[in-house]
């Protein structure tokens, strides 16, 4: 009975879904209605039939529509797929037992380089020697950059804190202190002066300090994110997660006094995460990680005021090799496809080093519904972006790929100048007069 069953809901899948295609040849109004309508039918029925046939065999009938809707085939609720991991990928040669990755454009050429913390405090820079979107990483360098070892532990963060068109770092160490390196060098040719410790109004009372930098609340200037734990009288652990605003400008943060767990984040005792816009929808979602497992909090708010969903753990079918291996995750978009792939290091005597996820499946229905009448273009752009689009243009914002914001329009101009920003992947959120907006990608070269 159960099989009569999922054969008609196959064959109602199979129908569905050549109406989908064929729908998708136009841009109208009354189309994308439709198109939204049948959308939540697919969504049900893929729910129905994933356990019986492959994501292979379901995707490939859907086609094109499987690529507008991001739609999930996974047994995880979600549209994002990553791929089963890859040790140590792009000729990455790990040196630690403790490995904690973030990526900048460190030499300003227009890809992602790569900067781990390790066990003593020292960090580990991996030039990319390959290209935007075919990384090759060369052989470590311990501390480079005039960088100086933290005690025990090493946590970075990039950010251009001083707004002077370099990146900064920050890194967080095992008693909680986090050490501020200032570029004092350039955009290409860093050099970073002597650490100053919890600079800019931060305040320690944790220990083990993890930070990462976004501009939470869309006002134009990073705020800081640090998780740690407590170590209660009785030798217990309590989690720690600190919000602390930017109340001071771009180039002169002022932290205020931290805010525990404001967004009420069901943690486990020590976080390590990233953020990043991993759902394409103009805000920050975080990614945790700590002993063998990941979890997923979606920012269902917005992006000035973040208002995260109920965890999500393994989120998108992630899995490691070992239970027992502490994950420290970070977002970047590694192969310049526009979405975001994750890295994670790990932490054990004979786990050293960095998995690598491939982000393979494109999220959103952002063309279905917003982007038909938009277009941005030349893309890669070098001086000047166009912007063609029939609808009235409220703002037009930029961010780059630490997130933050590098250009703010309030104006309905067709063209807007972008020969002041450093090349690189950039995000633009167009938002229109009626409410609604579009997100789209732009390289600067």
């Amino acid at each position: 009975m159960k099989k009569i069953y999922l054969a008609r809901k196959f064959k109602q899948f199979k129908t569905l879904s050549r109406r989908v295609q064929f729908l998708l040849k136009s841009t109208d109004q009354e189309t994308i209605a439709q198109l939204q309508k049948l959308k939540e039918k697919l969504k049900k029925l893929i729910l129905e039939l994933r356990f019986a046939y492959s994501r292979v065999e379901l995707k490939k009938i859907l086609g094109a529509a499987a690529l507008v809707f991001g739609l999930s085939f996974s047994n995880q609720v979600s549209g994002q797929w990553f791929s089963d991991p890859v040790e140590n990928p792009f000729g990455l040669v790990p040196v630690s037992y403790f490995t904690s990755p973030r990526t900048a454009d460190l030499d300003d050429d227009g890809d992602l380089d790569l900067l781990t913390g390790a066990d003593y405090g020292i960090m580990q820079y991996y030039e990319n020697t390959g290209t935007t979107s075919n990384p090759a990483f060369a052989a470590p360098q311990a501390n480079p950059f005039g960088l100086d070892s933290t005690y025990r532990f090493a946590l970075p963060a990039f950010a251009d804190l001083d707004n002077d068109g370099d990146i900064d770092l920050m890194v967080g160490e095992y008693y909680g202190n986090l050490q501020y390196f200032e570029n004092v060098g350039t955009a290409s040719e860093p050099a970073f002066a002597n650490p100053v410790q919890n600079p800019f109004g931060i305040t320690r009372d944790s220990t083990f300090s993890a930070p990462e930098f976004a501009d939470l609340d869309n006002d134009g200037d990073f705020d800081l994110l640090v998780s740690g734990y407590y170590e209660e009288s009785d030798n217990s652990y309590n989690s720690a997660f600190k919000y602390y605003e930017n109340i001071g400008s771009a180039s002169e943060p002022n932290f205020a006094n931290p805010v525990e767990n404001p967004f009420n984040l069901d943690l486990l005792v020590v976080t390590l995460f990233t953020l990043g816009d991993l759902d394409e929808d103009g805000d920050f979602d975080i990614m945790s990680g700590w002993v063998g497992a990941m979890s997923y909090y979606e920012n269902i708010g917005s992006a000035s005021e973040p208002n995260f969903a109920v965890v999500q753990d393994d989120p998108f079918g992630l899995t490691d090799f070992d239970f027992m291996q502490p994950m420290a995750p970070e977002f970047a978009d590694l192969d310049n496809d526009g979405d975001l792939d994750l890295l994670a290091g790990r932490y054990g005597v004979f786990t050293d080093g960095i998995l690598y996820y491939e982000n393979i499946e494109p999220t959103g229905i952002k063309d279905l519904d917003q982007d038909v009448s938009l277009q941005l273009y030349p893309n890669p752009a070098k001086d000047i972006l166009r912007i063609d689009t029939d609808q009235e243009i409220e703002s037009i914002e930029m961010v780059d790929i630490l997130g933050k914001m590098v250009l703010r329009s309030e104006n309905s101009n067709s063209t807007i100048s972008v020969s002041d920003l450093s090349p690189g992947l950039y995000t633009v959120r167009v938002t229109f007069s009626d409410g609604n907006y579009t997100i789209k990608k732009i390289l600067k070269e």
